[in-house]
């Protein structure tokens, strides 16, 4: 028999490029939120104690993640300039530029994945082709490594402009590696039952998306709104086709303004 592989993804935006490589069956499959887990509690006075908080942030920091196309890249340029002649270093060296450009350029931005753009711009600047011409499939599959470092940028920066509101964080040890004064790191968190009470107990649920993904709402954002917490979130095109700024959610748009509200 002929077997059959089907891909379900959150991210409307590979679905295409799937099938173009011949992966016939992919489908979106959105996010969503178990309205029998997800949903305002009474809590206890311990529960309250154990999870009240002004400010929560829960999720992954993406510290030194496998897929971080940054990192990788660093990696290997500098390791080429090692051994490699004149011409080549300087490619190198070059190429070491835009990817810190790159970063810095975007970071601020958490609404509009400008990735791929900002590639092309910044190749012409620098003069130097980052792996190969042209935005091939290769390089869009570059940008959404990239995207998962700047992704984790962002989360940083986030948690740090309100480290001193004390914002308590929920995720793996990965966050130990990132001391920020002020954070309060609060361990892991089980699925189901005990994240609702955390999103129940805190003031302010701040969500922050992933940057490469702009076409995908996490899961985040429904959890926090079946359990009528107040949502504090940045946007993408996906979010606001999915909620009602302003009425399901508060955005924010930058680090000063996120700060403000």
């Amino acid at each position: 028999y002929e077997r059959a592989v089907y891909i379900f993804t959150c991210s409307p935006e590979q679905i295409e490029p799937m099938r173009r490589i011949g992966f016939w069956h992919v489908e979106h499959l959105p996010f969503a939120a178990d309205l029998r887990l997800f949903r305002p509690l009474e809590l206890s006075e311990a529960d309250r104690a154990r999870h009240g908080a002004r400010v929560c942030f829960m999720g992954t920091p993406l510290i030194d993640n496998p897929i971080d196309g940054y990192d990788y890249l660093q990696k290997k340029m500098r390791t080429q300039m090692a051994t490699a002649q004149p011409g080549d270093a300087e490619a190198c060296r070059r190429i070491l530029l835009l990817l810190d450009e790159l970063v810095e350029t975007h970071r601020g931005d958490f609404s509009n994945c400008r990735i791929a753009e900002l590639m092309q711009a910044l190749e012409t600047k620098h003069k130097v082709m980052l792996l190969e011409e042209g935005m091939t499939p290769i390089k869009d599959t570059w940008a959404i490594l990239l995207g998962v470092h700047l992704s984790m940028v962002q989360r940083l920066d986030v948690v740090r402009a309100l480290a001193p509101l004390g914002i308590a964080v929920y995720g793996p040890e990965d966050w130990r590696k990132a001391p920020i004064e002020g954070m309060q790191y609060r361990g892991q968190v089980a699925h189901g039952e005990e994240l609702a009470k955390v999103i129940n107990a805190a003031e302010i649920n701040v969500n922050v998306s992933k940057i490469m993904f702009p076409s995908g709402v996490g899961p985040r954002l429904f959890e926090t709104l079946a359990c009528g917490g107040f949502l504090l979130s940045n946007t993408n095109p996906a979010i606001l086709s999915t909620f009602v700024e302003g009425r399901d959610f508060v955005a924010y748009y930058g680090l000063a303004d996120l700060k403000d509200k």
